[in-house]
């Protein structure tokens, strides 16, 4: 079996909106062109044909101009080369005033529709002067609709109404004795856009204050006075905006083509996140959010394609990130994502994290390991699926799982609002992810001065047990009264370079342990996914933060084995933090067996064979040491159970210890095997007067030749 060492960062990835379009994962698979799609397998990644990104250095200073021949220059020699090469018809800078370095210096360039996409992207991708290069990826939604008549929130409050196991639930009545959210907190959906005026809706859609002329909280047609009031380069912008701008088909009706001021949900899945986040409650219609007030920015990204899908562009997506964060955004709730990587997508992220904005989203609807983005990155949440019996979701494919999952919620048939004033139940990852965006809003509610690594702690550390013996989901089902009632949390975090992990021998346990109140912090080690018993490493009462934590001496894996690494953090007031990573336990390979000969001549160059195998498969290298003070320091990779050759000879007669041992590509090294070789004489000499008169004069038996 083939393993990444730390798989945190990432391959190849189209986004999609996970309710339950069948994409098959191609980690580190051919990849092909083919009327610009990107091919993998089965999985087919689109982008828009004629258009690709381009992110310069810091340090590149781009000035746009076209010369009088109609060539686009951009002032760098090397680059404008390759701009009249491909034919490039135009350069926008995405993000226009931001000089922010995640975000400064993109550009989307325009070519000829027919043009080579993924050849020209290479070709700038070579250039010194650019960070990185990427077609305008195209990402999917994924919904998988169900019968509407099942209209019990089971999620919320379980009773078993649905035939699952009573208190399978995030105990919402219990939370909501304590909180039911603050208009003041705002959760950004970014997704389709939103039914900003569904009954069930339109009480929390959030109001752009600085578009509000009149300042009564509410949208009037006098608010829309085209002009730029806020000054936040988005004119009449009161209530989120729309940037869909896509030259792909479009369902009749769907607005596709002119980013604006009007965020209206065409294909309804951004309306089902909506009522789910934050549906207006107790208002004697409809359904309950898990937030009751918090207020809903409707950041509109996807449209409806001609097939019916919804489809995502990166520069919309990117865009609609920065718009959430630098707009007041407190959560930004995505339920959608992929197993291929955009480096865009990777800094809007970042530039949203940095301006203190918690990112949550969707792991997946493919039933397997591999990390979706940008579940996956390091500073977002990821969201795996439960059923009513807190089992791993297997609609919609089956939820994801695996050490890169944080947490887990209700994601089978849940029932919300949608678009054209309806309600429907539907099922995925995407359903589970913004009941956690609201239950970080409805933290935020209770205590706003909390930071992004409090929120996290405390909502990883305050879940239910789930039943996934065998997958890993994160560390249970969210519980929204457990973190509701929390005014403090100690931080506990493992780093993300942990999850995952291919390990042996002696471990380092990465991460922090810290906080206000601060006590102590524990390290555990268990078998499995979900330890039934847990194995002390190391406690201490020293705080530390992105250090070593303790050393775990992994076991020796009889088989291919997983185990958990827990970390408990303590503060004075008797609550506990809690984070944990998934390691997989490396083989060893076994010590080479040596065959050659054990006794030969001086000068003469002899064959050696060797052969380790490794019970994971993994590819092996080799280290052999001729026992003379010369060695071979590891040759290969070779495959596991291949049969290597080396040749040596000796320049000096003696006896030799030839020592080998092998070592995989993680760097599980093996046990030493060793071969004796005795190199006499070069020629046997059987008189000893002929011996002495040779050693006493050399120079005579040279000239007469008589030995040699």
């Amino acid at each position: 079996m083939k393993k990444n060492y730390y798989r945190k960062y990432i391959l190849l990835f189209i986004i999609a909106i996970l309710i339950g379009t069948n994409i098959y994962s191609g980690l580190g698979k051919n990849i092909i062109k083919n009327n610009l799609d990107i091919i993998i397998e089965q999985e087919i990644f689109k982008f828009v044909d004629g258009e690709f990104i381009v992110k310069f250095n810091a340090e590149a200073d781009i000035e746009i101009y076209k010369s009088s021949n109609n060539f686009l220059y951009t002032g760098i020699d090397t680059i404008d080369l390759l701009n009249i090469k491909n034919n490039v018809k135009s350069a926008e800078k995405i993000f226009k005033s931001n000089e922010n370095p995640y975000l400064d210096n993109i550009f989307k360039f325009a070519v000829p529709e027919n043009s080579d996409i993924l050849s020209i992207i290479h070709q700038y991708s070579q250039d010194p002067n650019v960070e990185y290069a990427e077609p305008n990826y195209i990402y999917q939604t994924c919904k998988t609709p169900n019968d509407p008549d099942f209209n019990l929130q089971y999620y919320l409050n379980n009773s078993g109404q649905t035939g699952g196991i009573p208190d399978a639930d995030i105990d919402a009545p219990e939370a909501w004795e304590i909180e039911t959210g603050n208009k003041d907190i705002v959760i950004c959906i970014h997704d389709t856009g939103v039914d900003w005026d569904h009954p069930d809706l339109k009480d929390n859609i959030w109001i752009n204050s600085g578009e509000d002329l009149n300042s009564n909280g509410i949208v009037d047609p006098s608010d829309f006075n085209d002009f730029d009031d806020d000054g936040n380069g988005y004119i009449d912008d009161i209530r989120g905006y729309d940037f869909v701008n896509t030259t792909k088909p479009v369902v009749p009706g769907e607005d596709g083509t002119i980013p604006d001021n009007d965020p209206m949900d065409f294909h309804g899945h951004g309306t089902h996140c909506s009522g789910i986040a934050s549906a207006s409650t107790d208002n004697g219609i409809g359904v309950a959010g898990v937030c009751w007030n918090c207020s809903i920015m409707p950041v509109r990204i996807g449209f409806k394609a001609s097939g019916g899908a919804g489809l995502i562009d990166i520069v919309a997506a990117a865009k609609g990130l920065e718009y959430a964060s630098d707009n007041g955004a407190n959560i930004i709730s995505m339920s959608w994502g992929g197993s291929q990587i955009t480096w865009l997508i990777w800094d809007a992220v970042n530039y949203s994290y940095s301006k203190g904005t918690i990112l949550v989203a969707a792991a997946g609807n493919i039933a397997n390991g591999i990390e979706h983005y940008p579940a996956a990155y390091p500073n977002v949440i990821a969201v795996a699926a439960t059923d009513h019996n807190d089992s791993r979701a297997h609609t919609a494919f089956g939820s994801n799982f695996g050490s890169w999952v944080d947490v887990a919620a209700a994601g089978e048939y849940v029932y919300s609002t949608l678009f054209n004033d309806t309600y429907v139940s539907w099922s995925g990852t995407s359903m589970a992810t913004p009941q956690v965006a609201a239950l970080a809003a409805l933290i935020l509610s209770k205590n706003p001065y909390f930071s992004q690594k409090q929120v996290w702690t405390i909502i990883r550390s305050t879940t239910d047990d789930v039943n996934s013996s065998d997958k890993y989901i994160g560390t249970g089902r969210i519980n929204a009264y457990q973190a509701i009632i929390r005014d403090s949390s100690p931080i506990a975090e493992l780093l993300p370079e942990m999850d995952n992990a291919i390990v042996f021998g002696n471990v380092s346990v990465l991460g922090s342990a810290y906080g206000d109140n601060f006590e102590k912090y524990e390290v555990y080690s268990g078998e499995g996914m979900y330890p039934q018993e847990w194995t002390l490493i190391h406690t201490s009462d020293t705080p530390l933060e992105n250090a070593t934590l303790s050393i775990w001496e992994a076991p020796i894996p009889e088989n291919e084995s997983y185990y958990c690494i827990r970390l408990l953090v303590y503060d004075t007031f008797d609550q506990i933090s809690e984070d944990r990573v998934i390691l997989q336990l490396d083989n060893i390979p076994s010590a080479p067996e040596i065959e050659g000969p054990t006794s030969g001549a001086v000068g003469v160059s002899y064959t050696y064979f060797l052969t380790s195998i490794d019970s994971d498969d993994d590819d092996i290298y080799y280290y052999i040491d001729w026992g003379d003070g010369t060695c071979q320091d590891w040759i290969g990779p070779y495959e596991s159970g291949f049969k290597i050759y080396s040749c040596h000879n000796w320049t000096s007669r003696g006896k030799y210890t030839i020592s080998a041992k092998a070592k995989d590509i993680y760097g599980a090294e093996s046990e030493l095997t060793t071969i004796k070789i005795t190199i006499p004489r070069n020629k046997p000499v059987e008189n000893f007067i002929f011996l002495y008169l040779k050693e006493r004069y050399p120079n005579i038996f040279l000239l007469l030749n008589l030995f040699d």
